[in-house]
């Protein structure tokens, strides 16, 4: 099956960013009668979308089926080049799609092309939303040139990190741009910050990717400094006082201030727990198959799975949530894709004292704590 799927793999790309570059360059005619349809081109991009995810699945199917490190490498940036071609003749799509026809949007199976709403805009590129509470609608902030892979928030903006190494921010209240950064390095962001002890007019903004690099920005996005603070990728930044940040990765976690606008590494530590396969937690990071790293679950984090959560009572009416988190490797591969990782959310309190276990329908990936400290916000939690 290996060569079958790599084979329908590879043809499905091309083909599909053969015909996408096609609606591409048809947009570009100026003679309005030889313009296309924007309802038709709706429709037909919609189509060569499913067919991408569909490639992107068999894709995924083909890495869980070689051991070949070499043979995934050419793989990957094969497959990592054609979804950039595709992202960025699908963002021109779409938006001569919104310009002629904003209200379009393909409803039902992709392949009956004769339903049609008008309630929001297509989607089928990267794209922040926002949701009502209360209506439970949703809509779209943001449309991104690549995907999304990390998110953080402050009272004012939404800061997202994105797979080609860029950072994007906007106003949360207003849903406009405030910047969008060139690339910070060559690969993806995978933590954000927005700081929530700057200085309204002088806010600050970190960024962590997948090579351990941490980067400081400023309130247009300019880059204040970079520094090298983990040898694993960034899953997480919490900010604990003003211009001093934690940085987590799998490996461990790093304290970084920012002084006269230069980022310094305080200190390092290891991770101090660990878990088996089988579920077994260690207080011990040696005894384990794989790293657990324990973190105030108060900000986002973009790891493959959190099977455990720790409870503080701090004071009568406020309790901290402590996420056990891994980004490992071999989480992913052995347990995660396979379908073996446990189905299951470990509630404890001090000292690791069980409280009780959560049956879920499937593995916890992410822990996010809404439950804040500020009383007036606990009405959104």
């Amino acid at each position: 099956q290996r060569p079958i799927i790599k084979n329908f793999v590879t043809s499905e790309f091309k083909e599909i960013n053969k015909i996408l570059l096609g609606y591409s360059q048809s947009t570009l005619v100026k003679q309005k009668d030889k313009q296309p349809d924007p309802k038709i081109l709706a429709q037909e991009v919609q189509y060569l979308d499913q067919r991408f995810n569909e490639a992107l699945k068999s894709y995924n199917q083909f890495l869980t089926m070689t051991n070949d490190a070499d043979e995934v490498a050419k793989f990957r940036d094969f497959k990592n080049i054609e979804e950039r071609k595709y992202r960025s003749e699908l963002v021109k799509v779409q938006s001569y799609i919104a310009q002629k026809a904003p209200n379009i949007q393909i409803k039902g199976n992709p392949m009956n092309k004769t339903e049609v709403t008008t309630t929001r805009p297509t989607t089928g590129i990267p794209t922040l939303l926002g949701a009502d509470r209360m209506a439970n609608e949703k809509e779209i902030i943001k449309a991104f040139e690549d995907n999304i892979i990390s998110l953080s928030l402050d009272d004012t903006h939404v800061i997202a990190g994105l797979n080609n190494g860029k950072v994007a921010c906007i106003y949360s209240n207003q849903k406009i741009e405030k910047f969008v950064t060139e690339e910070l390095g060559d690969s993806p962001i995978t933590a954000v910050l927005a700081d929530t002890f700057d200085v309204k007019g002088k806010s600050l903004f970190y960024a962590g990717d997948q090579n351990g690099m941490l980067y400081a920005l400023g309130e247009r996005g300019e880059l204040i400094d970079s520094v090298k603070v983990r040898d694993d990728p960034i899953f997480a930044i919490q900010d604990v006082e003003a211009r001093k940040i934690w940085v987590y990765s799998d490996k461990g976690r790093s304290v970084v201030k920012l002084t006269n606008n230069k980022l310094e590494v305080v200190s390092s530590k290891p991770s101090k727990f660990s878990m088996n396969l089988d579920g077994s937690f260690f207080k011990d990071r040696k005894k384990g198959d794989f790293s657990l790293e324990e973190f105030e679950c108060k900000v986002p984090s973009r790891v493959y799975g959190s099977p455990r959560v720790m409870l503080e009572n701090e004071g009568e009416d406020y309790v901290n949530a402590i996420a056990y988190s891994t980004d490992s490797e071999r989480f992913r591969r052995d347990l995660v894709e396979e379908k073996r990782a446990l189905p299951i959310l470990d509630i404890v309190g001090r000292g690791q004292s069980k409280v009780r276990k959560v049956e879920l329908d499937a593995p916890v990936k992410q822990v996010l704590n809404c439950y804040i400290k500020a009383k007036g916000s606990r009405k959104d939690a």
